[in-house]
């Protein structure tokens, strides 16, 4: 009887991509940081009354000047049920993209996390990148994709380079702006360019992720010869 190579398993093919699974723990962070980060300020301000859903996280905070005092939304009326609210969401989302590979619905638990996240006070930014992360957090339990080759195994290389890079960009908007604001100073205008290389940053680092994680050609090859064997077997 002649040997040859095995298909995937089905439990290989539920299995999590590690490039993949890494970006969504990292940026996923990110998400909760930053929220957690609108929460905080929104504790801070005391029991009082809200004047309407749009808010500022921080209204009297120097630090926070130059981006207006951290907007947000929410459907409280009290800025600490706010912070605390904001605060337990952002732990959660914490917790359910570092363990990704879990459970039956990645992708619906981080969408409705972020929704979560933006009604409670967690920014704008936050739940808008917890909204896209939710995308590739649909990836880890599927099989890898196929025929990584030439520049797409080349990319793949730069995946983990691509997300230091995509969290520096984040970095950069919080806290790098403010304390360049207040050491040397610096305008507001800056934010909308920086937004803009942090959201590519993060595209190209979860583009290369998914080459990182895609099947070498050479076990495609392989595969395919072990089923031509099996077939004049």
């Amino acid at each position: 009887m002649v040997t040859h190579p095995a298909e995937d398993s089905p439990r290989d093919k539920a299995s999590p991509q590690p490039a993949t699974r890494r970006l969504v723990q990292v940026l996923g962070l990110v998400v909760a940081a930053t929220g957690a980060e609108h929460g905080l300020g929104e504790l801070l301000q005391g029991n009082r009354v809200l004047a309407g859903p749009v808010i500022q996280s921080w209204p009297d905070s120097r630090f926070f000047r130059i981006e207006n005092g951290e907007p947000a939304f929410t459907l409280l009326a009290h800025p600490v049920a706010a912070g605390v609210l904001t605060l337990v969401v952002a732990v959660g989302f914490a917790v359910r993209s570092w363990y990704i590979d879990s459970g039956s619905h990645p992708r619906r638990d981080l969408l409705l996390l972020s929704v979560a996240l933006f009604i409670v006070g967690g920014g704008f930014g936050p739940p808008l990148i917890g909204v896209a992360l939710s995308i590739p957090a649909g990836w880890v339990r599927r099989s890898p994709a196929d025929g990584a080759t030439g520049w797409w195994r080349g990319l793949g290389a730069a995946s983990g380079w691509l997300l230091v890079a995509a969290v520096a960009g984040w970095l950069a908007l919080v806290p790098g702006l403010p304390l360049l604001d207040i050491t040397v100073g610096a305008s507001d205008a800056w934010i909308l360019p920086l937004f803009g290389v942090a959201v590519v940053l993060s595209i190209l680092a979860t583009i290369a992720a998914r080459a990182r994680d895609a099947r070498p050609q050479a076990r495609q090859d392989a595969v395919a010869d072990g089923r031509t064997v099996e077939g004049q077997g």
